[in-house]
């Protein structure tokens, strides 16, 4: 009851310290669930390591066609899908008023059941303002597959790609396209080919050269990578060579090391901020404290009953602070660190409780004790 009523008081008369405990603690409850699923993150990433890179590609060798890479694509999981941000790939062909094959550059991802045009990389560019005339191709065009085109200008001296011969319509492997937009050579923010069309429109036996790059939303594990790499090599054979990436392991394992190290150290300095914060509170109730001991009360029970309220506070904060995080914090963590959820467990939230609530605890029991002077255990007359 004298606990119950010390809360209260402390509510109603220190209202500003009381929000400011009740914060301190909140926080300090979040930093240690997420070092704890920081700690599995990297315990995982030892297992399993994650690998410094965001792009999977492979060198062609021999002949692999734009029907042999869509097939590729499609036969790809979900899951892998899910983190391709886009695809690049690279054809020629003769196109009308240029001498030599010219390239064709593809960027594209896979959405809906079809290859569309990426947005991450052309969106930027149509907000630049790189046509000088005309407009760029709907997602539906691109996707059906109909003859348009997007060609280079001319008239900057300095520009690298030719400008093909066009009036209405320009020759791209052997058929003929509507000009529908015409890029300004002026902008140097961006290297140009000479035309851009639709993958989909192209035929399915157009011979891609160079590589194919699939560019990754996020980092993959080991696992995830060999997996990824396997499925080329088993699709596409002999006609390619899988591009080795960088393992930057040890920077990565430092990187996770170090935060939660840090986070660590923050769930102990709150701690002890806590207890500080409490033994200021209790040094106002000095008189209160001195009229107890010379009423006979013992000093172990007067640390123990105030230790008391702060646990009664800590509890219910540290289970509210459990449902935020689980709820609110962890789906956004969860982007930046693909395992973290599976660290997470209703017994899991309670071991953390329990466990910190238990060091706080005797921690408020040892400063307490320093805070009244005497020994725990030790009488009062």
């Amino acid at each position: 009851m004298y606990t119950l009523l010390n809360l209260k008081s402390l509510a109603k008369n220190s209202t500003s310290m009381f929000i400011i405990l009740a914060i301190l603690m909140y926080v300090s409850f979040n930093v240690m669930f997420f070092g704890v699923g920081l700690f599995y993150q990297y315990n995982k990433n030892i297992e399993d390591s994650e690998i410094d890179t965001y792009v999977v590609s492979f060198t062609i060798l021999d002949d692999v066609t734009k029907g042999d890479l869509q097939d590729y694509v499609e036969s790809l999981s979900d899951e892998t899908l899910k983190n391709v941000s886009y695809i690049t790939c690279f054809s020629s062909t003769q196109v009308s008023g240029i001498d030599e094959e010219a390239p064709l550059a593809f960027y594209i991802q896979y959405e809906n059941g079809s290859l569309e045009y990426s947005n991450e990389v052309f969106d930027p560019m149509i907000d630049d303002l790189i046509l000088k005339d005309g407009r760029f191709f709907t997602q539906e065009e691109f996707s059906d597959g109909e003859k348009k085109a997007i060609v280079m200008g001319s008239g900057n001296e300095f520009q690298t790609a030719p400008s093909p011969e066009y009036s209405d319509t320009v020759t791209i492997f052997g058929e003929q396209y509507d000009v529908i937009g015409v890029i300004n050579p002026n902008n140097s923010d961006y290297y140009f080919y000479s035309v851009y069309v639709p993958l989909n429109s192209i035929p399915d036996n157009a011979e891609l050269f160079d590589g194919v790059y699939f560019s990754l939303n996020k980092k993959i594990t080991e696992s995830e990578y060999d997996a990824f790499t396997k499925s080329i090599t088993n699709y596409f054979g002999d006609s390619v060579t899988v591009n080795e990436t960088q393992m930057d392991l040890k920077s990565n394992n430092s990187y996770y090391l170090t935060v939660i190290l840090i986070s660590v150290l923050i769930g102990l300095l709150s701690a002890l901020n806590i207890s500080i914060l409490y033994n200021y509170i209790i040094i106002s109730r000095q008189r209160q404290m001195t009229i107890m001991r010379l009423c006979g009360g013992i000093s172990s029970n007067l640390c123990i009953s105030t230790a008391n309220e702060i646990l009664l506070i800590m509890i219910p904060i540290s289970v509210l602070s459990a449902l935020t995080y689980d709820k609110l914090l962890l789906p956004i963590l969860s982007e930046r660190f693909s395992v973290i959820n599976d660290a997470y467990s209703v017994l899991i939230y309670a071991e953390i409780i329990v466990i910190y609530c238990a060091v706080s605890y005797l921690l408020n029991l040892i400063l307490l004790h320093k805070s009244l002077g005497k020994e725990i255990g030790g009488y009062e007359k």
